[in-house]
């Protein structure tokens, strides 16, 4: 009944729970209820994932990467460094993008890559500093690369990602003790 399940989609899946696991963690001595809550969440996305008709895995490509990762870079440099906050300046990068693919001859989809950038620039500076918005870019890159056309057509694929960019980025900070 359930077919092969990409890795691509697989990751995404398992980013996102993750954090729940890590949030009903840190919060199993509080309530038992949200543990119970979580859990069902979990295995609703898994069910969700396993139900997701015509996904692939893509290569990774640079190009993604290098998007993603400018997108989050100045996204984090206006909201934070220009003090125009993390909307508009995610706003802005997106804008930017699109209208620059818009008057771009070339059929491209770097205006995607760079927004998901920018849902990864918009992270608060106490959760990650400027070179770590780097290193979530870099990983929100690689996922999207990645991905391929796992949960196309779905809505919350770019900000799926950018999340896994800034979860995975927290968790090495987290371990490494950056």
């Amino acid at each position: 009944m359930f077919r092969k399940l990409p890795s691509g989609t697989l990751t995404i899946a398992c980013i996102h729970v993750l954090f729940l696991a890590g949030y009903a963690l840190h919060f199993s001595a509080q309530s038992r209820w949200s543990i119970a809550f979580l859990s069902f969440v979990a295995l609703s996305l898994f069910a969700a994932y396993f139900l997701i008709p015509g996904n692939s895995v893509g290569k990774i490509r640079i190009q993604p990467v290098l998007l993603c990762t400018m997108g989050a870079i100045l996204t984090f440099v206006f909201g934070y460094y220009l003090a125009m906050g993390p909307v508009i300046s995610a706003s802005i990068v997106g804008l930017g993008a699109a209208l620059f693919d818009g008057f771009s001859r070339k059929s491209s989809t770097f205006s995607a890559e760079i927004y998901c950038g920018a849902f990864v620039g918009m992270s608060a500076p106490d959760v990650l500093d400027f070179p770590l918005i780097a290193g979530a870019g870099i990983i929100a890159g690689l996922l999207l690369s990645w991905s391929g056309n796992a949960l196309s057509g779905y809505g919350g694929k770019l900000g799926s990602i950018a999340f896994g960019g800034v979860i995975t980025m927290v968790f090495i900070r987290f371990f490494a003790g950056l």
